[in-house]
C-alpha cells in the first residue's frame, strides 16, 4: 500500500523566490500489536536550499481533527504555499469555480511542511477486515501518528533538524499525546507544540448545568461576538480591548456570583445580569429568568434573534437566517456550510488536477466511521476514580500531558492561536488553560485573530497568523 510520488514547484513566499518539492508518501499503519492495519497519506513541502541552511531548517508536522478529519483544511489554509481564496467581505458566497492560489505570506520561507492525514483518510485506507480499534483511540492514534513521524524523518534524514507539531482542534489532544510517545520510548523530542483552536480542557469548559468555569470561559466569546455585530460593548475601539475587560469581568464579580449560586442576594443578580447585557448585548430579563445562564449555543440563536438570524458556532461573524423548525427545518451552521464546499472541492482540483497526483483513490476528507468508533478511554489514569466501564469519573486531564512534555523538555515552547468569534474553543478557555495547569508561562505565545475556529479563512487573520508563527519557529 506503500505509495511515493513528488514533483517539483516554485513560488515566492514572504518575499523569498524559492523551489520546492511537492511529494506524497503514503505509508503503512500498524497497530498496537504490530499488524499491518492500513494506510496514511503525507503531503510534504521541502525546499530546495544549501545544505548549510537546510540542517537547521525547522520542520512543522501539521494536522487536523475532528476526530477522524483530513488535513485538507490546514493543507489549504495559506500557512503552506497554497490557501482557499475565501472573500473578505462575508456576504458573498464563495461559488464554483473554487480557487486555490498562492498564499504570499506561507512560511515555507523558513520551514518545511509535512501535512498528516488519519488512516482512512485523504489516499490512505483501512485493509479490508483489519483489526484497527486502538488506532480509533486516543493513545492508539497519537502512537502511530509518532510512527509515521519517525519514517517520515527517517526518510527526509531529517533528524537532526528544528522539529515542531501544529495541531487544530482535535489535533489540539493529539499534538501533546504525540510528542510525548515520541520523546519517551523514541527519544525524538520536539522543539515546539503549535496549538490552533485549542480544545485540550474541552470537557471543563463547556458550558453544561452548574459547570461555573463554563460559563466564565464563554463569556469573552460573547463579548466579542456583540461587539463584532454592534449590540455590546459599544465603548470599547476594538475587539482585543472587548475582550480583556470581558475576562477582567468573567474572572471577577461574574465568577464570585455564579458561584453563589441561588444564594446570590437579588440586588446583586440585578447588576450582573445588567453588566452581562452591556457586554453579550442579549437582554438583562433574559439572564434574569435564567438565573444567569446563557450557553453558547443559546447565545447564537438569541443575539439575533429579532431579525431572525442565528449565528455560526465555527466563525460567529457568519450569519443565516434561522432555521424553521415547526416546518421541519434542521438548525444550520452558516460559518462551515460557507466554507466547506470551498475546501472540500479545493483540495480535490489541487492534489487530482493541479498536482497531477497519480492514484486510484479519490482523496478523502473525513472518515464518517471514526467520531462513533472513537475510544476515549484509554486515555485513562488509575489516580481517577473508575466505575464501570467507562463511568463518569474515569476522567484522564488531558492538559496534563502537555504540561509534563514542557517539563520533561525544558527547551521546548508552547504557542496558542485561537479566534475570537470561535465558539466551540475559545478565548476564555485557553485562559482557563493557562490558569490551571502549571505550565511554563514564560515559554508560551498566546495569540489571539479576529476570526473564527479556523482563523486563517480571514484573510488578515491568516497574514497574522503565518507572521507569529515564522517568529515562533525561528526563534
Amino acid at each position: 500500500m506503500s505509495q511515493h510520488y513528488e514533483i517539483e514547484q516554485s513560488g515566492v513566499y514572504n518575499g523569498r523566490e524559492l523551489t520546492y518539492t511537492f511529494t506524497l508518501d503514503v505509508l503503512p499503519v500498524r497497530n498496537a500489536k504490530g499488524a499491518h492495519a492500513g494506510s496514511a497519506s503525507l503531503f510534504s513541502y521541502v525546499a530546495d536550499v544549501p545544505e548549510e541552511e537546510r540542517a537547521r531548517r525547522p520542520v512543522v508536522f501539521l494536522f487536523n481533527g475532528g476526530p477522524g478529519a483530513a488535513s485538507a483544511y490546514l493543507h489549504l489554509s495559506g500557512i503552506g504555499p497554497k490557501r482557499v481564496a475565501v472573500p473578505t467581505d462575508l456576504a458573498d458566497s464563495i461559488n464554483p469555480p473554487y480557487v486555490v492560489e498562492d498564499s504570499p505570506n506561507s512560511i515555507l520561507d523558513v520551514a518545511d511542511l509535512v501535512f498528516m492525514d488519519p488512516v482512512n483518510t485523504g489516499f490512505g485506507r483501512l485493509l479490508p477486515d483489519a483489526a484497527a480499534d486502538d488506532l480509533y483511540s486516543v493513545q492508539g492514534d497519537a502512537r502511530y501518528f509518532a510512527d509515521l513521524v519517525c519514517a517520515w524523518v527517517t526518510r527526509q534524514n531529517r533528524w537532526d533538524s528544528p522539529k515542531y507539531v501544529l495541531g487544530e482542534s482535535y489535533g489540539t489532544h493529539r499534538a501533546p499525546f504525540m510528542v510525548t510517545a515520541l520523546a519517551g520510548i523514541k527519544a525524538v523530542p520536539f522543539d515546539g507544540i503549535i496549538l490552533l483552536g485549542q480544545a485540550l480542557n474541552v470537557q471543563e469548559t463547556v458550558e453544561r448545568p452548574g459547570n461555573v468555569a463554563g460559563a466564565v470561559a464563554g463569556l469573552p466569546f460573547k463579548a466579542a461576538t456583540a461587539w463584532y455585530h454592534g449590540v455590546g460593548a459599544h465603548d470599547h475601539a476594538g475587539v482585543d480591548a472587548v475582550v480583556e475587560a470581558a475576562l477582567e469581568f468573567a474572572y471577577g464579580d461574574f465568577a464570585a456570583a455564579m458561584t453563589r449560586g441561588s444564594r446570590l442576594d437579588e440586588d446583586e443578580r440585578v447588576k450582573i445580569a445588567a453588566r452581562l447585557e452591556y457586554f453579550t448585548g442579549v437582554p438583562a430579563e433574559t439572564y434574569l429568568r435564567k438565573r444567569l445562564w446563557l450557553s453558547k449555543g443559546d447565545f447564537l440563536k438569541e443575539l439575533l434573534a429579532d431579525s431572525g438570524r442565528v449565528l455560526g458556532r465555527n466563525d460567529a461573524r457568519y450569519v443565516s437566517r434561522a432555521a424553521d423548525t415547526s416546518a421541519g427545518e434542521a438548525d444550520i451552521e452558516p460559518s462551515f456550510a460557507h466554507l466547506a464546499p470551498a475546501f472540500n472541492a479545493g483540495i480535490l482540483r489541487y492534489l487530482h488536477g493541479t498536482l497531477a497526483v497519480p492514484t486510484e483513490e479519490e482523496y478523502r476528507v473525513f472518515d464518517e466511521s471514526a467520531v462513533a468508533r472513537w475510544d476515549w478511554s484509554d486515555a485513562g489514569s488509575a489516580r481517577f476514580m473508575q466505575m464501570g466501564k467507562p463511568s463518569p469519573f474515569h476522567v484522564y486531564p488531558y492538559p496534563a500531558r502537555l504540561t509534563q512534555y514542557l517539563k520533561q523538555v525544558p527547551r521546548a515552547r508552547l504557542f496558542i492561536g485561537t479566534g475570537h468569534y470561535d465558539s466551540l474553543t475559545t478565548v476564555g478557555a485557553v485562559e482557563h488553560l493557562l490558569r490551571q495547569y502549571d505550565l511554563p508561562l514564560e515559554r508560551v505565545t498566546d495569540r489571539r485573530y479576529p476570526a473564527g475556529h479556523m482563523m486563517y479563512t480571514d484573510p488578515e487573520s491568516l497574514r497574522m497568523l503565518d507572521d507569529d508563527l515564522r517568529a515562533f519557529v525561528s526563534a
